[in-house]
């Protein structure tokens, strides 16, 4: 019977990789490597690191077959492996960057690479909301919120498929879905508020007069108090707050063919 990957679950796939077979592998990067590699491009802020990380995830995961316990939950194995990965980089660079800077050879200017680079690096227009949406998601958001956050919103990931991925209880990995979703959707709010809503509340603008970019944290109090207290800016919010979906309705971006010919 001729091979066809596309008719085959994941259990059936792996079985199929289990055994040797180079297109059944093939057909298993074909069907997740656009997620991951969104997820990757979400969490390190970095085009080139999530590719680096894709393909470490894949190879990794062609070696260690042969451990995944329940063939049926590869989707998640392959997630944890990304995730675990994908944090291992970005602390390493958090420790480099500082010796880099005492030896003098970090250069002004250089751009900066995590979830808050990635939000600086999105469109801020005023009518762009889902770049004010990344942009506070970054100030907001440490990598590992931003996983949670990502694999929730994203990937539809919730209760025992989330917890898989995060090393966790379902019971914990809800709890903290809704921890980080709730913080998100709080200060995101009142981030894109600030961006966004001088020019209909002229409180709002003085409130905000001489200030620009990063808020800091007595002038983030000021603008709540403002925003809780303002019928035009709490509505304002209140129509910012549920975007998170914007990041849910972005479509994912597929990574380059030779990805998977290095992968292969």
């Amino acid at each position: 019977m001729p091979y066809s990957g596309r008719a085959m679950n994941d259990a059936g796939l792996v079985v199929e990789a289990r055994a040797g077979n180079l297109k059944a592998f093939g057909a298993i990067y074909d069907r997740h490597a656009g997620g991951v590699h969104d997820f990757l491009r979400s969490v390190t802020g970095d085009d080139a690191l999530a590719r680096e990380v894709l393909h470490d995830t894949f190879v990794m995961a062609g070696s260690r077959l042969l451990q995944l316990p329940q063939p049926a939950k590869l989707r998640p194995w392959l997630y944890a492996i990304a995730r675990r990965q994908a944090l291992h980089r970005l602390a390493r660079q958090r420790r480099w960057k500082p010796w880099r800077r005492r030896k003098g050879t970090a250069k002004k200017g250089t751009a900066r690479r995590g979830p808050a680079a990635a939000g600086e690096r999105a469109p801020t227009g005023p009518t762009d909301e889902r770049g004010h949406v990344a942009l506070a998601l970054g100030e907001v958001l440490g990598p590992k919120e931003r996983v949670v956050l990502d694999l929730h919103l994203r990937h539809g990931m919730d209760g025992r498929q989330l917890a898989e991925v995060l090393g966790v209880t379902a019971a914990q990995a809800s709890a903290m879905a809704r921890r980080v979703r709730e913080r998100a959707e709080r200060e995101v709010g009142v981030r894109v508020v600030a961006r966004t809503g001088r020019q209909e509340c002229r409180q709002l603008a003085k409130t905000l007069t001489g200030r620009r970019g990063r808020l800091r944290r007595p002038t983030r109090k000021r603008v709540v108090r403002h925003v809780d207290s303002c019928r035009t800016c709490r509505e304002r919010r209140r129509k910012v707050a549920t975007p998170l979906a914007l990041m849910s309705a972005v479509p994912p971006m597929s990574p380059p063919g030779y990805v998977r010919d290095l992968v292969l």
